[in-house]
């Protein structure tokens, strides 16, 4: 199954519930290193990840993006509608 890129930013968002580090990301994501970096840019654009020293942590507005976020994902699978 292909993922998306809503898909893969909730990967993220929800790996980085504590501090990650990137390389944990790209193994437990699957990434190569340069979509990666255009996920995280987008996040840390967005306000929804931030950097801390080394690591990743995930910011109040996302924490509720991911909410909402999984919110969304599970009202459209009780529908039969695959994201």
């Amino acid at each position: 199954m292909n993922r998306n890129s809503t898909q893969i930013m909730g990967e993220i968002l929800n790996l980085s519930q504590e501090q990650v580090s990137t390389s944990t990301i790209l193994r437990s994501c699957n990434l190569p290193h340069p979509r990666f970096k255009q996920f995280m840019g987008k996040l840390l654009d967005a306000g929804l990840i931030a950097k801390f020293e080394k690591d990743w942590v995930i910011t109040k507005n996302g924490r509720t993006y991911l909410t909402e976020w999984k919110k969304f994902y599970d009202l459209a699978g009780n529908f039969g509608l695959e994201l």
